[in-house]
């Protein structure tokens, strides 16, 4: 990535350095892709993440190893024991991944195989139905409707795809290398992944959304996300900040997809906090600045390949106060997001920032959060919602 293009407005400590180092490197990888055949190997369903945050499912062999490059990310999968007398069995597939329904990664990992459907070997097989082109989900839930549109706007016939449900064995099963992989700790894409995001902004820029998508600055908010408010808090006050200096303020989820890429592939500012929302500059044009409103202190893998592979102006700014963060994995919070010194500093307004004691939105986080994340776990765990639901209905059941 061009220093000249890169931008900080970060707290300094060893991270701040850390996040410089990542940033001022090439994430272009000339790597030339292929494929791996397993013979008598399983397509293994994903049941839940481990303890060490890894979300089991994938692909394993006949000797039951694991396929390292079969999980949700390049080397985030992990397999668990089975009984491999009690499976489903069929004949030949491929495997295009496996999908984790949140956003971000459905525009960057999920994307990561597609490329060979678009080779004439890939055609072939798309034509033979015998053939099955499998995909398994995160922890096996369904796979959203606006997922199946990306791979629509990637040129994939949708009808070919198959959820597989239930640990499959196959005779012969095809597994593309991954054109997003990591090696030594860093994320690289190679040219198969670029065709995949120009071949969706080719077909998004013959609808409607794209001819009358304005050039603005443009910010994602993720304040009308459920999962939002059991993460995080805080965004509200950025948000309106942002929409102050003539920001337009979207939530992306309630806009037809078409008309996100097209908003982002026009805009001229795109600002969002780092994840999800901020993936989404993989469609800007490199003309653009995007704004990184850092959520925790620790550097997403994402941001500097996703900002190398667009080459647009970037800006790292700091606006939080993340203190309980999980250590392990940061980037699942819960994240504190407030207007820091140095998101005051890259608007270029000297107002006075409240002390965090003073914020009763901050002693929410700190008090009222643990015990709102603690609820939420044992509620899952117990089946709380659906065990309530059903005295519900029994009761009305009952009554009638």
């Amino acid at each position: 990535m061009d220093k000249e293009k890169c931008h900080f407005f970060v707290k300094e400590d060893s991270t701040a350095n850390k996040l410089r180092e990542v940033c001022y490197k090439s994430y272009y990888s000339n790597k030339q892709l292929g494929l791996r055949v397993i013979k008598d190997g399983y397509v293994l369903i994903s049941r839940k993440w481990d303890e060490a945050f890894h979300l089991e499912g994938g692909v394993v062999d006949s000797n039951m190893r694991y396929l390292i490059g079969t999980g949700y990310v390049d080397v985030g999968g992990c397999s668990y024991e089975f009984d491999a007398s009690n499976v489903e069995c069929a004949g030949k597939c491929v495997f295009l991944g496996t999908f984790h329904t949140c956003y971000g990664h459905a525009i960057t990992d999920a994307l990561k195989k597609l490329w060979f459907l678009n080779t004439d070997e890939g055609k072939k097989l798309l034509i033979d139905h015998s053939v099955d082109l499998v995909y398994i989900t995160d922890c096996n839930v369904d796979m959203p409707q606006w997922h199946l549109r990306i791979f629509e706007l990637a040129g994939i016939d949708v009808s070919r795809i198959k959820h597989i449900r239930h640990t499959t064995k196959y005779k012969e099963i095809i597994i593309p290398d991954n054109s997003i992989f990591r090696e030594e700790d860093a994320l690289y894409f190679s040219k198969e992944y670029r065709e995949i995001i120009e071949k969706i902004k080719d077909n998004v820029r013959s609808t409607t959304y794209y001819e009358s998508a304005p050039s603005y600055g443009l910010y994602y908010t993720r304040t009308a996300l459920k999962d939002a408010s059991k993460r995080e808090i805080g965004e509200k006050s950025i948000e309106k900040l942002f929409k102050k200096r003539g920001f337009q303020v979207f939530s992306p989820e309630t806009l037809p997809l078409e008309e996100q890429i097209s908003l982002l592939m026009k805009c001229n500012k795109f600002a969002a906090t780092e994840g999800s929302c901020s993936h989404a500059s993989v469609f800007c044009d490199s003309s653009a600045e995007v704004i990184i409103l850092r959520k925790a202190n620790y550097v997403n893998r994402y941001s500097p390949m996703i900002s190398d592979f667009v080459g647009y102006q970037t800006v790292f700014v700091d606006a939080n106060h993340s203190v309980m963060a999980n250590k392990k994995a940061p980037m699942v919070g819960p994240f504190y997001l407030c207007v820091t010194k140095e998101l005051s500093r890259y608007l270029g307004q000297k107002s006075f920032v409240v002390p965090l004691f003073l914020r009763p939105s901050y002693w929410n986080y700190r008090c009222i959060f643990p015990i709102r994340k603690e609820y939420y776990r044992l509620r899952a765990g117990i089946g709380l919602r659906r065990k309530l639901r059903g005295f519900i209905t029994s009761a009305f059941d009952h009554r009638h």
